[in-house]
């Protein structure tokens, strides 16, 4: 039943394509890794290095910020995102996620951000996440309808998570966490969590047993949060988060179990620690094997107004493959997909301006590009 299950929403429909067209024409930026939408046709651009930017409509864009030497270097870490507050008019607060060195972790911060000048003296630490290696740092920051700040943690890093974190309630990582960070204190954490007063578990927990977390999303109309979720050997998987749930990793990947294979590095086995886990564990809601895609970049459900026939279906990407997704569901299945060969952008990052429409952040070429139409 799960071989059949897993054909199923592995199949891949051919000859369509995602027309493109660059935000910026005569701009482009290195590694773009975060799109914020001002208005007006202003927006903020996000430098996985460290650069922030301002660019508005006829204008040579203007440096916002560089936090660049406060950052690690490994090529998965760096400024990984930045969301504002959602009482920004107010209090003037953007929320960071970056990668620090010296200890090597993830921090979760507010800084000040008036007249387009990001004050770095501002900075006040909401989270920090010691990271035993220099990838799988998740990154992804996100206010829900409900004014929470969700968090994308990723399960520490090399291969296999050797360190047991996604099956490890007493640790952040490899998990999605939900935060209350508009009171007076660094965060609250809200009553409703999930492990609230629950022996051996961290509260800030809202969902769990996920291994790199690349990039959730709300569909702004549903509510509902959308994860990509990068694999290991075999599957890359589109993940439906809910409160409380196990995705299984690292006991599971994609529908089945995990195979973990001993590996030398440097005369020395390198193994696994596994933390007895018996689930129950959550499926991915879609998942593509290894031959169509290295590494998923998450998307949006697009509920924009320019392109009719794309509402309601959920864009992602790959982005050694370049290939892109088009996913339509009904209740929790995927019921329909579309596969596009697409060009090799490395697309690292989707966004969503103030009206829904979507766009995508290429290293490839530094070029930020807007979806404007599905040619089918």
């Amino acid at each position: 039943m799960r071989l059949l299950l897993l054909m199923m929403v592995s199949f891949s429909l051919f000859g369509n394509d995602l027309k493109l067209e660059p935000l910026f024409k005569k701009k482009t930026f290195e590694r773009p890794i975060g799109l914020i939408d001002l208005g007006s046709n202003s927006w903020y651009v996000l430098e996985q290095r460290g650069k922030i930017w301002l660019c508005e409509d006829g204008k040579k864009k203007s440096l916002v910020a560089d936090i660049s030497k406060r950052l690690g270097t490994a090529n998965e870490e760096g400024l990984l995102c930045m969301v504002k507050s959602p009482r920004f008019e107010d209090d003037h607060q953007v929320y960071i996620y970056y990668s620090a060195k010296q200890p090597r972790r993830s921090i979760v911060a507010r800084f000040k951000l008036e007249n387009h000048k990001l004050d770095l003296e501002s900075e006040e630490e909401v989270l920090s996440m010691p990271e035993p290696y220099g990838n799988h740092n998740g990154g992804q920051l996100a206010f829900g309808p409900d004014e929470k700040l969700y968090v994308g943690v990723g399960d520490g890093g090399s291969a296999g998570d050797p360190k047991g974190y996604g099956q490890d309630l007493t640790n952040v990582h490899g998990s999605i966490l939900r935060l209350d960070v508009l009171g007076k204190s660094s965060y609250e954490i809200p009553k409703d969590n999930p492990y609230v007063n629950k022996a051996d578990s961290k509260a800030e927990i809202y969902a769990w047993g996920l291994r790199n977390p690349w990039r959730f999303s709300f569909d702004r109309e549903s509510g509902e949060i959308w994860c990509g979720d990068v694999g290991q050997n075999k599957f890359e998987e589109v993940n439906l988060i809910k409160s409380g749930v196990n995705y299984g990793w690292n006991v599971r990947e994609g529908f089945g179990p995990y195979q973990f294979v001993q590996r030398k590095k440097k005369k020395k086995v390198v193994q696994r620690k596994v933390v007895s886990s018996e689930g129950p564990f959550e499926d991915p809601l879609f998942v593509y094997p290894r031959k169509e895609g290295l590494s998923i970049t998450g998307g949006y459900v697009y509920r924009g107004q320019s392109i009719e026939k794309m509402r309601g279906w959920y864009v992602m990407s790959d982005f050694a493959s370049g290939a892109y997704w088009l996913l339509r569901k009904e209740g929790d299945k995927i019921v329909e997909n579309h596969r596009i060969k697409g060009a090799a952008l490395q697309v690292a990052s989707f966004a969503e301006d103030a009206n829904g429409e979507l766009y995508m952040m290429s290293f490839k070429n530094g070029t930020i590009y807007k979806i404007v139409d599905w040619v089918q």
